[in-house]
């Protein structure tokens, strides 16, 4: 009997099609397929169907043969009436799923397809929580911003995992980590990444295998835990690696790839000294070859130690302020003339903005020792801070001690002792006061008093030391359970000024420190989170009700950190009736009546959220509105010096403006199936910050 595999009609040739759509090679399935790529194979579904359901790891490169040989890619299940999109974000990992998917839409598909439970792909990757996935279905991105968002997001999943796997000591899930495109320069909640926990005794397999692995896929060699200490620190101070050469094999690989030996840690010692001490003369003499550039670089004098008395000019010594009593004036170590203008340094005295984690720039004096002024004998705001100051560690700890010292006090500035601590730019000597003032009771939420010689108003020291990309004293302050999301006197949070800078390292801290502090909230609290997240798979949820704090759902989508999350909650509210002009409701915080009276677009200025604004107006959100202050969003945007956001609002024509393409996506019906959450999603930030 002749058999012509191009049709086959027959039960044994489409069982051999549907078994090589599960395991087979491309080659031996496009073969069986040969013109028919589109026949019913098993229950209703073609040959692109069962590969979507088949989990295999090449499903990208074996849907893509199919399309090219004639396969349809709107055809649907039988069944459920499926199309393939529909099949691959039900069926595969996240991985999986965004991969196919990108490769599909080149292939350009119909995405207003409904299956049998009327969803489109968009509603089933919402139900899936693949809310990165969703927005691209939704059309918000190009293809090439689409990857871009996949290479981020798969980041941010495979590297929490990478950290596991070494702490696991499981060198091939690590491994496998890396290879699916794993951030290796994520930290967890303890400050601390996968290049860290290698050198650590949690680790036991030879470590330059994966490490190279790592350094390959971008891996920053120079990544400092909450410690200080660096991938080179830590291969020193593991004794463990001593036999063998493997010590020095990765001393000198890490050298290669461009360690530098002069960070320090917290104690002060950097990679020679560390060597020294152990008397590891081998590592000693492989990092003296090292230039002398690289061990002290001329233009940046090591940092000091946290006993040393940093010494003052003898111009500035004539005029401490202890001498006159006068207000408390900050030396020039605290304002270097060179700091850019970042958010949050808004100083416009002495004081000057926030720089980026360095060791201190030379003093443009020769520094002459000498002993410090003679202070009064009470512990006072101003006898503290000027301890802080003059970098006088001795001298803070003997008015520590005093009984009657207290922390939670302002100098005649307005800054409180952590305040000025935070200032510091010497790292090592920041680190050590912030510690010890909070030790000995200063309250890790306070907030700095408005005061015409600063612009910290209503700053807690989370929100200096953030907006100073002060990674390190961030750490430290997290410790001590901080209030994550509280708003100064501009409305900003700490986050806000994370996103700011750009700085992703920060951002992602305080991220996984939000998810631990809502897990130790108050479970009669409300999670921002599932309540916005119930509304939205909850048909009949009336999207315009506000909370018990007087928040619109589109209020705390707005209040969502990560911005991925909170464009698809402001995209998919809006897509359900969301009031986009609502105004929050007055209400209580502690004894005092709030009434803001914020839009959502009002919110959006506040937080520089340029592209959530544009959003807002083009779904008729009126930029005129005023608050209870009777202050527009725009008054917010020039307060802040955005001027993108400036702009926006001034030239923005809300009758002629293209109108926000409607959904095409209904509500999540009762008749699905209960969705399965396949990763952690979200952050939330609480009710009280709402300006």
């Amino acid at each position: 009997m002749s058999r012509f595999p191009a049709k086959p009609d027959d039960e044994d040739d489409k069982k051999d099609v549907y078994e090589a759509c599960l395991a087979g090679r491309v080659e031996e399935l496009l073969r069986l397929v040969g013109t028919d790529a589109n026949m019913i194979v098993k229950d209703g579904q073609r040959p692109l169907h069962v590969v979507a359901t088949s989990g295999r790891e090449d499903m990208v490169a074996v849907i893509e043969a199919l399309l090219k040989t004639g396969s349809d890619v709107n055809a649907t299940t039988t069944t459920d009436e499926d199309t393939v999109l529909h099949l691959v974000i039900k069926h595969a990992v996240l991985r999986l799923a965004f991969q196919s998917c990108l490769m599909i839409l080149e292939h350009n598909p119909d995405l207003d397809i409904r299956n049998k439970n009327l969803r489109t792909p968009y509603d089933v990757a919402m139900a899936q929580e693949y809310f990165e996935l969703a927005n691209v279905l939704d059309g918000s991105m190009t293809p090439e911003e689409a990857r871009e968002y996949y290479k981020k997001s798969i980041g941010d999943l495979y590297g929490g995992r990478l950290i596991e796997a070494v702490m696991n000591d499981n060198e091939t899930e690590a491994l496998d980590c890396v290879i699916q495109g794993a951030d290796c320069n994520r930290v967890n909640k303890h400050g601390a990444g996968a290049i860290h926990y290698l050198f650590t005794d949690l680790y036991h397999h030879p470590p330059l295998k994966l490490l190279t692995k790592m350094v390959e896929c971008g891996a920053d060699v120079n990544l400092r835990d909450y410690e200080g200490d660096t991938a080179l620190n830590l291969a020193i101070k593991k004794t463990s690696l001593r036999p063998d050469n493997t010590m020095y094999n990765v001393v000198d690989q890490l050298l290669k790839w461009g360690a530098d030996p002069t960070h320090k840690d917290l104690d002060g010692n950097d990679a020679l000294a560390l060597a020294e001490n152990r008397k590891y003369l081998d590592v000693v003499k492989l990092l003296k070859r090292q230039k002398t550039t690289m061990i002290a670089p001329p233009h940046e004098p090591p940092a000091a130690s946290p006993r040393q008395i940093t010494p003052m000019p003898p111009a500035q010594q004539q005029s401490s302020p202890y001498s006159s009593r006068s207000p408390v004036t900050f030396s020039s170590r605290l304002d270097p003339s060179d700091s850019p203008r970042v958010p949050g340094s808004r100083l416009s005295g002495p004081i000057v903005g926030p720089n980026r984690e360095k060791t201190p720039q030379p003093m443009e004096y020769d520094p002459v020792p000498t002993q410090p002024s003679p202070r009064p004998p009470s512990a006072g705001a101003e006898s503290i801070t000027s301890a802080i100051q003059e970098d006088n560690p001795d001298e803070l700890e003997a008015l520590l001690q005093d009984p009657d010292a207290n922390l939670n006090v302002p100098n005649s500035m307005g800054l409180f002792p952590l305040h000025v601590a935070i200032l510091r730019i010497n790292p090592v000597s920041r680190n050590d006061m912030v510690r010890r003032i909070l030790n000995k009771g200063a309250d890790i939420n306070v907030k700095a008093v408005p005061n015409p010689e600063h612009d910290e108003a209503g700053n807690t020291p989370l929100h200096m030391s953030v907006a100073r990309d002060q990674l390190d004293t961030v750490r430290i302050l997290l410790t001590y359970n901080p209030a994550i999301s509280p708003t100064n006197n501009e409305g900003l949070t700490p986050y806000n000024y994370a996103e700011q800078n750009g700085n992703a390292e920060m951002m992602r801290l305080l991220q996984e420190h939000q998810r631990n502090a809502e897990r130790r909230d108050d479970p009669n609290q409300v999670n921002q989170q599932k309540e916005l997240q119930r509304l939205l798979k909850d048909p009949e949820a009336n999207v315009n009700i506000p909370n018990s704090s007087g928040l619109f759902p589109l209020h705390l989508a707005i209040m969502e950190n990560d911005p991925m999350i909170r464009e698809t909650y402001v995209r998919r509210l809006i897509s359900l009736g969301a009031n986009v002009n609502a105004k929050a409701i007055p209400r209580m915080q502690g004894k005092v009546l709030l009434k803001e009276g914020n839009t959502p677009l009002h919110m959006a200025a506040i937080r520089k959220q340029v592209k959530i604004a544009k959003i807002l107006l083009n779904s008729k959100a009126q930029r005129n509105m005023e608050n209870s202050d009777g202050k527009k969003p725009y008054d917010y945007a020039e307060s802040n010096k955005d001027e993108q956001m400036m702009t926006l609002l001034k030239e923005y024509k809300g009758e002629q403006a293209t109108t926000e393409k409607k959904p095409r996506k209904p509500p999540l019906t009762s008749r699905d199936p209960e969705p399965k959450k396949l990763q952690e999603k979200g952050r939330t930030k609480s009710s009280d910050e709402v300006q």
